[in-house]
Parts: structure tokens; C-alpha cells; sequence
């Protein structure tokens, strides 16, 4: 029909939103451009569930459920068999360090060779995403992850493409800190939200909207589909009422309840119950005259009724199709040519699919493709190349310890420790120093790290802290007396329209009145680079970021504000020259 008349308008109208169940995808595996209101929900599709899945599971390593639905998503696409082992290996640990396991234990059993390859790589984007998101903001993390996994060359149609931006926009709206601090708020506005497939209306898109929608509105061909889907069915309400007004005018009020159980419901209630069957009877003619009428030129009625011994049953009285069904049946008999009804016989695929054995049968599983895994993939990357340089030095940073997973937890064990330290001088003493390195073993023990490189982490770690901690010269940094101390401070600032979360990690004001603002690196300088080369480099990357945390306390009544990054590996603290906010 658009084809035939490119020009007129065309709409389908629905009872409800569930009846659009299987007609949007048709439209869209037929690419014909639709416009929708408030009708297909965001979670809807596919690719935001996935999307889902991927959050949460970064999010909670404890997310059984969404680790495996990530291994079963387009990206990876793994079979049920190697799904199976998976999810039976070992499950008293996280799918995660299942996964690596199974790549790694000659003991595990064996995958197939395609789910091997697949699950190695998407264990190691996975692996730099958990360690990323100890630093990074969630949203940039998953969207990077995202990225890195090859999903978005499966995003087939602009619909998609912008339902992701949309999930990304609520995903960043609703950070705190830099994380998710309510999954189950996020989830929801996730729920609540929808997603249009055209917004170019030069297309001559086919309008969808309910039936209540369609109110005042006027198309040249209407078809209304699903007119045998019954509506919801109401349960036996334990408290029916009906208003009315007597002879006087005054309103009043009829109330009856339910019954109990094996008694017979009372008169009074039978009556009201009768009442709203036929107030709902009404309003199904009321809303089905609403549908008819939107149409200029014709509408199309169509509905799914059974057949039985060659007879068409008729449709459930809570159906649209009920209230004309007597009436068309009625004019059927004599009707002829075009005002004849059409019958299509619809043979049912379920006695079939029943019959099947679903690990045996195969499955159209769209994933990417086994060329896809032929190399390893890159450690994580950033996917926003559009941003402003308020956060170019702080992506940056982020990009270049995300390059390593096992610094990046180095880092974050010895920020942590540092907190810590400020309130507890105890500490790193002897009797504290074992049950903190039990510690650390643990936390570094969640990524699966190579036992070697976890040891020299721990040896690396406790040494930069002991030595960073009795160094006479950088003591004084720790010291819980001075005025206004701080660790891991939260402050927030406003700025082209979004309000941002910095983490301070040591802020004081010293004895001078001099505001202090230092940010802990434990990054090293590699072997072939001087310390002073390796400083400049340092400075020159986060004075952006110190010179943000210095605006900050711009209105703050002191004698002068520094900035510093206290080097642990190398137990330097270096002071940073301010730079212009103009």
C-alpha cells in the first residue's frame, strides 16, 4: 500500500502495547520506517537488554544471570554446550574466574574450539573493564566495553543505534561518584523509557499508536490488528462499589465484598460484578468505533481465531472482535466479492517445536563471526573521541592505566591503603602488616592474575607503602591532626549544563594556612626513562586534573592553594605549577 500510494497516511492501531509483540519487528526485518509515541519500550530490544547484562555484570560479579546472558549475547554467542560447562564448573566461584580457568587449567574440561576462542576473548576485554571502572567513570567504562567487543557492528538499523545512545544518556545521568549507586533506579528508568524508529518524517512513516491515542486524529488507511486478543482479565476484586444517585440527586453509594471461599457471592455483589462487565462490554464497542472511524479511506479488521472440525470459534467476550462478531457473521451469509470475509488457514508450528529436543536442535543464534576472534583483542579503548578538554587530561590518564590490569589494581590497593592510613597510624605496623597483605592477596586474586605477578604485586605494593610511609620527608602528608584533613574527598562542580563528581585523594591546610591537594600515583618510571623524565611526563599529563581540583577551593578563604603528586615508587613529592583557568 505505501508503495502503491507513497503519499497517503497510514496507521496501525492496537488495543494495547503487548498486541505490538511480533508487528515491529516485521516492520523492522521489512525496513519499513514506522513512528511510534510512547509505545516500544527501550528494554524492548535486544541490544539494550544485552546492554543491560553487560552493565550489571560489571557492576556485580556476584550477577550470575548476567555473566552467562553476556556469554550468550551476539558478541560472544558461545553454544549451549560450552553455556553448560560454564555454568557447572566450579560454582561456588564467580562466572568470571570460571572463565578463566577454563582457559587456563589443563584439569577444566574442555570447551570446543570455537567457544574457546571466543571466551578467551571476551574474558580479556572483560578483565580490563572490571579493573577499569576502579578508576573511570561506569559509563565510559561500558560504552568501551561495548566497543571492544565487536557489538556495535551488530547494530543493524538507526533505531538501535539511537536506543544505545539513549541507554548511555540514562546510564550517565544516573552516576554517582563515577558508579552506580541504585542498579535497581537505573533498571527502572531503563523500563520507563522509549524509543522511536523514525524521527524523519519526510519518510511517511506508518503512525502506531493505541487506539486512546488515535483520539481526534484522522489517516487515510487504518488497519486494526489483534481484535481477538483478549484484554487482561480482571481477578475477583474483594471489594466491588457503584456510584449512583438517587431520586433526590444526592450521591450514593453501593459496596459489596467477596464471599468467602466455597460460598456463594451474595446478590448485591453479583449485580455490581454484572455492572462492570457490561460497563467494560461498552467501553470495548466505545474504543472499537474510536478505531474504525480514524479512517478517511478504508481500515483493515483483523484478528487469529481457532478452527475447530472446519468451524471458526467464535471470540472470547472479553475480545474488540465480540461486539460486531454477530453482526458479521450475520451479513457473511449473504455477503459476496470484496464484502465477503477472508479467510486464512494458519497451520500451528507448536505440536513441532514441542517435539524437539532444544540442546539437539540448532539454533538461529545471530554473533559475530569466527573471523571476528582470529586475533586477540586490544586492551580497553576509549570510545569518546568527542570530548571536551575539561576531560581530556583525566581520559587520558585513565586510557593509560587501563592499559595493564594488574597496575591498575596496584593503584587502587595503595590509594586505599593511603586512606586508610590517614585515620589508622597503626597501620602498616607489624601485627597489622599480615592481615593487610591477606588483604590484598584476596582482592588480587578476583582477576585471576598469574600467581607470580600477584606475589611481586604484593611485594611491590607493601614495599611503596612502607617506604613512602617512614620516609621522614613525606610523613607529615599523613598527619590526621591538620586542619581540615581529608582523604578520597567527594566534591562536586557545575559546568556546561552537568553537574561532575572529583575525588580528592589528600587535601589539607598546613600550618601556613596553605590549602594542600595531592593526588597519589603509583606508576613508575619504565627502564629506559630517567625519574625526571618520567616526573615531567607525569606533570605534564595530570595538571589538567590538579588544576581542576584547585578551582575548586578557588573561593576558599586561605593563604594559597598547591597542588602535588606524591609518587610512591619512587617516594617523591612534586609540587605543580598552577596553571591559568581562564
Amino acid at each position: 500500500m505505501r508503495k502503491q500510494f507513497p503519499k497517503r497516511k497510514i496507521a496501525i492501531l492496537v488495543r494495547s502495547r503487548g498486541h505490538l509483540e511480533y508487528i515491529l519487528p516485521a516492520l523492522r526485518e521489512a525496513e519499513i520506517p514506522w513512528l511510534a509515541n510512547e509505545i516500544d519500550r527501550l528494554d524492548s530490544l535486544p541490544v539494550i537488554t544485552d546492554l543491560r547484562s553487560l552493565t550489571s555484570a560489571i557492576c556485580n560479579q556476584a550477577d550470575r544471570l548476567s555473566w552467562l546472558a553476556i556469554l550468550r549475547a551476539p558478541w560472544c554467542g558461545i553454544s549451549l554446550e560450552d553455556l553448560h560447562l560454564v555454568a557447572s564448573w566450579k560454582i561456588n566461584i564467580s562466572v568470571y574466574e570460571s572463565l578463566s580457568q577454563l582457559c587456563s587449567d589443563p584439569q577444566a574440561p574442555k570447551l570446543s574450539a570455537d567457544g574457546q576462542a571466543r571466551i578467551h576473548s571476551i574474558t580479556a576485554v572483560l578483565r580490563n573493564a572490571l579493573a577499569a571502572k576502579q578508576h573511570g567513570r561506569i559509563s565510559r567504562v561500558i560504552r568501551s566495553t561495548f566497543i571492544d567487543l565487536g557489538a556495535e557492528l551488530l547494530i543493524r538499523t538507526d533505531a538501535e543505534l539511537d536506543s544505545v545512545e539513549r541507554f548511555f544518556e540514562i546510564l550517565q545521568s544516573c552516576e554517582v561518584a563515577g558508579g552506580l549507586e541504585n542498579f535497581g533506579d537505573f533498571e527502572a528508568r531503563i523500563a520507563n523509557s522509549f524509543v522511536s524508529s523514525a524521527a524523519d518524517t519526510q519518510a511517511n512513516p506508518v503512525q502506531i499508536m493505541t487506539i486512546h491515542k488515535s483520539k481526534g486524529l484522522e489517516f487515510d488507511h487504518v488497519f486494526l490488528p489483534g481484535l481477538a486478543r483478549t484484554s487482561r482479565a480482571d481477578d475477583k476484586a474483594l471489594l466491588l462499589w457503584h456510584q449512583r444517585l438517587n431520586k433526590y440527586g444526592q450521591n450514593r453509594i453501593f459496596l459489596a465484598t467477596l464471599s468467602a471461599t466455597g460460598s456463594e457471592d451474595n446478590n448485591l455483589y453479583n449485580l455490581l460484578k454484572f455492572e462492570k462487565a457490561e460497563k467494560s462490554r461498552l467501553e470495548s464497542t466505545r474504543l472499537l468505533y474510536i478505531g474504525v472511524t480514524r479512517a478517511m479511506k478504508s481500515v483493515y479488521l483483523s484478528a487469529a481465531l481457532a478452527d475447530k472440525d472446519g468451524m471458526i470459534t467464535a471470540p472470547g467476550s472479553r475480545t474488540l472482535l465480540a461486539t460486531i462478531w454477530a453482526q458479521m457473521t450475520e451479513s457473511a451469509i449473504y455477503a459476496s466479492g470484496d464484502n465477503a470475509i477472508d479467510y486464512i488457514t494458519v497451520n500451528s508450528m507448536r505440536p513441532l517445536i514441542d517435539q524437539q529436543d532444544p540442546l539437539q536442535s540448532s539454533h538461529r543464534l545471530q554473533r559475530l563471526t569466527d573471523d571476528f576472534f582470529a586475533n586477540s583483542h586490544q586492551s580497553l579503548t576509549t570510545a569518546d573521541t568527542t570530548l571536551d578538554a575539561e576531560d581530556a587530561d583525566e581520559v587520558a590518564a585513565t586510557v593509560l592505566v587501563s592499559e595493564n590490569a594488574l597496575q591498575i589494581e596496584i593503584g587502587n590497593l595503595v590509594h586505599e591503603s593511603l586512606q586508610n592510613l590517614v585515620s589508622n597510624k597503626s597501620l602498616l605496623e607489624d601485627e597489622n602488616l599480615t592481615q593487610l597483605r591477606l588483604h590484598w592477596r584476596r582482592r588480587l586474586e578476583l582477576f585471576s592474575f598469574n600467581p607470580t605477578d600477584t606475589q611481586a604485586a604484593l611485594d611491590k605494593i607493601e614495599t611503596s607503602l612502607l617506604q613512602t610511609h617512614n620516609n621522614s620527608e613525606l610523613s607529615w602528608i599523613f598527619d590526621s591532626t591538620l586542619e581540615q584533613s581529608a582523604a578520597e574527598l567527594a566534591m562536586q562542580s557545575y559546568a556546561k549544563g552537568y553537574v561532575q563528581t572529583h575525588v580528592v585523594d589528600r587535601t589539607f591546610i598546613d600550618k601556613k594556612g596553605v590549602r594542600w591537594i595531592i593526588d597519589y600515583k603509583s606508576s613508575e618510571p619504565p627502564p629506559n626513562q630517567t625519574a625526571e623524565d618520567f616526573i615531567d611526563e607525569q606533570l605534564e599529563l595530570y595538571s589538567g586534573q590538579l588544576n581542576r581540583y584547585r578551582s575548586l577551593f578557588s573561593e576558599e578563604q586561605n593563604e594559597g592553594v598547591k597542588t602535588a603528586l606524591l609518587f610512591t615508587s619512587i617516594q617523591r613529592l612534586v609540587e605543580c605549577a598552577t596553571l591559568s583557568t581562564k
